[in-house]
Parts: structure tokens; C-alpha cells; sequence
């Protein structure tokens, strides 16, 4: 129900974003035809790896990701890596900055944060980023990211865990794919 409902804000929410940046787009007369971090659009709905796990596990999770700008990206994730014992998830975001960019493929840096539980204990995620994103097949509504970077993750349990590592964000090196509308 709680999913269900931020899906629909969120959508919503991109709905609107879309409409102010066609609009945008149709006033600025400008001759730029570099491409956005994902094409020249401004909403994708996808799936990453990204997770709360301390081991290597990983699970797919719902991922939707907004264009600020033609430079600048948020990705926004439902993690639930498992409901087994103690329900775990972390929701999460990042902050991408496209560095450099040719027709769609690029590299970009930023930094995100994450709340929620593990083992039934409040979790905190903060990572740095550093990835690269491409456009598959020459869609340029299917693109996908992967990122990776230092991650620090902290567990209130008794005794408090802590984790800090630089690899990839999971197994599949914080892989997701979006599809663009």
C-alpha cells in the first residue's frame, strides 16, 4: 500500500517535472544537441542491485531516476533484499553529475544516502560515486548505469556495526536499467 502510494507520487511528481522541461525545451531555441544523462529525457522507471546487504548478496529493486538537468540526474530505490527472520530495506538516493558525455555514454560522479533496517536495526548508507552509463542496443530509452565508489554503512545493534568499503555498490557493480519515457 505504502509502495503503491509513493509510486504514484513519485510518477506524479515526474509527470509534472516532464511537462516544465518539454516546455523548456520548445522555448530555448538553442542549436545543443548534446543528449541528457539518459537521452533527452527526463523520467526512467527501472530496476537496480543496489542493497542493503553487508555480504555479497544482492537483490533486484524498484528504481526510478529524474533529470535535473542535462548534466544532472537523481536516481531514487526501494531496496527489500529479504523478508526472511527480519524484514530488511533501505530507501535510498543518489546524485548524479555526468563529467563527460557522447551520444548518450558517459561517466559520472556524485553521492547518495540511504534509511532503513538490517537484522531488524536501524541502517544508515552513505556512498560516493563514480560510474558510467550507456544507452543499450542504440535504444535511447533502455540505458543502463553502473557505479561503484566508498560506501560506509552503520547498523544500531548491540554492538554497533559498521562496514566501509570501495567496490562496486553490489555483486553486479550497482548495475540499473531505466526505461525513459
Amino acid at each position: 500500500m505504502i509502495f503503491g502510494f509513493l509510486t504514484f507520487a513519485l510518477v506524479n511528481v515526474a509527470d509534472v517535472h516532464a511537462r516544465e522541461h518539454k516546455a523548456a525545451h520548445v522555448e530555448s531555441a538553442t542549436t545543443d544537441s548534446s543528449p541528457t544523462m539518459s537521452g533527452d529525457h527526463s523520467l526512467g522507471v527501472g530496476l537496480t542491485t543496489i542493497g542493503t546487504s553487508l555480504s555479497t548478496g544482492w537483490s533486484a529493486a524498484p528504481s526510478v531516476m529524474f533529470d535535473l538537468s542535462a548534466t544532472d540526474a537523481i536516481q531514487a530505490y526501494l531496496s527489500i533484499p529479504t523478508t526472511s527472520g527480519n524484514f530488511n530495506f533501505l530507501v535510498g538516493g543518489l546524485y548524479k553529475h555526468t563529467l563527460s558525455e557522447s551520444q548518450g555514454t558517459g561517466i559520472h560522479i556524485g553521492g547518495g544516502a540511504g534509511v532503513g533496517t538490517l537484522a531488524g536495526n536501524f541502517t544508515f548508507k552513505a556512498d560516493g560515486i563514480f560510474g558510467f552509463h550507456f544507452p543499450l542496443t542504440g535504444n535511447r530509452h533502455l540505458v543502463a548505469d553502473v557505479d561503484a565508489g566508498p560506501s560506509f554503512i552503520l547498523v544500531s545493534s548491540t554492538p554497533t556495526i559498521s562496514s566501509f568499503s570501495i567496490a562496486g555498490f553490489s555483486p553486479l557493480l550497482g548495475l540499473s536499467l531505466h526505461y525513459f519515457f
